[in-house]
């Protein structure tokens, strides 16, 4: 999800290809992709349907709600 949040701060952005990019795997991305960049009119394409940005707009809200720690723990190193 880094990658994606990466993509950010290109606010203005309209079409993205993102077609046979790893990222695609990950579940909801097109929702994601289109709560991040509010613009965003086509994804591989495929036009950004109304519903799409609704459904994104619940999704910003409820990330909101739920924000990441800046100094994410990070899982103890074993030692051999």
């Amino acid at each position: 999800m880094n990658d994606f949040t990466q993509l950010s701060t290109h606010k203005n952005l309209k079409t993205l290809m993102i077609h046979g990019n790893p990222l695609t795997e990950v579940p909801n991305f097109r929702s994601y992709l289109i709560s991040i960049l509010p613009n965003l009119k086509k994804i591989d394409s495929v036009l950004v349907s109304k519903k799409e940005v609704d459904n994104a707009n619940f999704l910003r809200t409820q990330i909101k709600k739920f924000p990441q720690p800046k100094n994410p723990a990070k899982p103890p190193v074993e030692k051999a």
